[in-house]
């Protein structure tokens, strides 16, 4: 149930974040027809309701299952201890699978993504294709963590060949899924209106000098500010022209 409920709000997250086109994503979580007719029963039986409130015929159909597979692990491995087989018996991350889907426009209907649905997309939205799936896996994956634990993400050059407005879009979605991201990124920094909140460094090399010159801008979701070093200028902070093309690089962590 709780694992529905999450795949539901990662579908939901995935149909708010459409590209300029239309194209939009689901996630479709599946038992895999390739693990055989019993498994897509015994992930039925699970998917139904709590164990301890299934038939008694359902229950010993459940554990039957259960049982064949701790047989079979040990005919394929013979040479394996009791826990290894249970291992390889009970390992459920592979009775299912997971189907990405697209779908460009309302009109259309949604399509399985392939290599050949990937080649028909933009340059930005083959990128888009491929990361906010990620990006939903990865808030998917610390669920299992304490609320208070960090959530990181490191992305390098993530969107590059995307639109500015999806780029928003983009963090956005990173925002609300409650993921902590570290960017490097050539030419992003990050100021968009759907970002309620980030650092981004300017890095400057003078080949002549040893070390990094690392300039932090504070953004607050509606202006950025740059914050001087009083050991370098003693001037005031002042607010940053997001259109001024002056900064060589940088790097961005945002939560």
């Amino acid at each position: 149930v709780e694992a529905n409920s999450l795949r539901d709000r990662m579908n939901e997250l995935l149909r708010k974040q459409p590209t300029a086109s239309g194209m939009r994503m689901q996630l479709i979580w599946e038992p895999d027809p390739d693990a055989g007719p019993d498994v897509k029963r015994a992930v039925a039986l699970l998917d139904r309701q709590a164990a301890q409130f299934l038939s008694d015929e359902a229950r010993d159909e459940l554990v039957g299952f259960l049982a064949a597979r701790v047989r079979k692990a040990r005919e394929d491995d013979l040479v394996g201890d009791w826990k290894e087989h249970l291992h390889e018996a009970l390992d459920y991350r592979k009775w299912s699978r997971f189907r990405l889907q697209v779908k460009h426009g309302e009109a259309s209907s949604w399509a399985d993504l392939n290599d050949a649905t990937h080649q028909q997309g933009s340059g930005g939205e083959k990128a888009v294709m491929l990361q906010l799936p990620l990006f939903v896996a990865a808030a998917a994956h610390y669920e299992a963590a304490i609320p208070s634990a960090p959530r990181p993400v490191y992305l390098d050059e993530a969107f590059a060949g995307i639109d500015a407005e999806m780029r928003g879009s983009c963090m956005e979605l990173l925002a609300q899924l409650d993921l902590d991201f570290v960017m490097a990124s050539h030419d992003e920094w990050g100021f968009h209106a759907e970002v309620p909140g980030l650092v981004t460094y300017n890095l400057y090399r003078d080949p002549a000098v040893h070390g990094v010159l690392t300039t932090p801008f504070v953004w607050d979701g509606r202006t950025s500010r740059m914050m001087t070093d009083p050991a370098l200028r003693n001037d005031e902070p002042a607010l940053r022209n997001d259109e001024s093309d002056e900064a060589e690089g940088g790097g961005l962590l945002a939560r």
